[in-house]
């Protein structure tokens, strides 16, 4: 097929050349065209052309035109294309892995009502003791599980696709945010291959890393959260009903948590001293 499209780009351009050679030729007086033309066509030919061909250049010269626009035009074409699917790429936003989404949202200075993510990734991704680098990845992509949309492959499928919400629900993250395996039926029910969209996270990393000052203060009241001297008048077994009437991963919930864990580990490094 490119053997047939090189013959062919080369004979239309032989053919706009002779085109362009024939109206040089004839753009002369009658007697300068016939001798012209004499010395270039064969005795055979010769015979063939019309006296009055010198009216024929303006002719000549437009074919010779065409001829060359339909000689570059697939090229053009193609490269419009090329250019034009470029420019589609770059205006849509690319695919990170959610093992990526992750790390970027434990390092940015996102935080919910004051209290930062990566803190809280820390000290909510193990409740019996420090958190690995995998669980704190895993525990942030359980986060924007509830916050944007997933999209993954469920072996054997091949094909990425957005994971239905209703199916994220019933999942949780593990291995370092790399699968999503599912809470309730068979553990092996999971997807791989799990992502998100770049831009959505931005934004969302954009949004959360906007609170400071009185925009906590302000989220405090509109999430009904505790403030700090509530929480710390607050008995453990008050924190504990707390937690369990709030939607996990909600605001509330999350603060009410962190301050379980921290008097965990309070009582923790009392016992180990005593």
């Amino acid at each position: 097929m490119n053997v047939l499209r090189i013959v062919g780009f080369v004979l239309k351009g032989l053919g706009a050349c002779a085109l362009g050679v024939l109206g040089i030729m004839t753009n002369v007086t009658p007697q300068q065209a016939k001798t012209n033309l004499a010395t270039w066509l064969p005795d055979w030919l010769e015979k063939f052309v019309p006296t009055d061909i010198y009216k024929l250049w303006p002719v000549f010269f437009v074919l010779a035109v065409l001829m060359l626009i339909w000689m570059v035009w697939p090229w053009l074409n193609n490269k419009r294309k090329v250019i034009r699917k470029k420019a589609r790429q770059k205006s849509e936003p690319e695919f990170i892995s959610m093992q990526e989404a992750a790390t970027r949202l434990y390092e940015s200075e996102s935080n919910i009502a004051g209290t930062r993510l990566s803190e809280a990734a820390e000290k909510l991704g193990n409740l019996n003791g420090p958190a690995s680098p995998n669980e704190r990845l895993d525990y942030l992509a359980d986060f924007l599980c509830r916050k944007i949309a997933i999209y993954g492959r469920k072996p054997p499928a091949r094909e990425i696709g957005q994971i239905d919400y209703s199916e994220v629900r019933r999942t949780h993250s593990s291995d370092g945010a790399t699968i999503l395996r599912d809470n309730t039926f068979d553990q092996s029910i999971y997807w791989v291959d799990v992502c998100v969209k770049s831009d959505q996270l931005d934004k969302l990393i954009y949004d959360l890393e906007g609170e400071s000052g009185f925009e906590a203060g302000f989220n405090k009241i509109a999430h009904n959260i505790p403030y700090d001297r509530e929480l710390k008048a607050m008995t453990y077994a008050q924190l504990a009903v707390e937690l369990n009437s709030c939607d996990k991963d909600s605001p509330r919930y999350l603060v009410i948590k962190h301050e379980m864990t921290r008097r965990d580990s309070q009582l923790s490094t009392a016992s180990e001293r005593n």
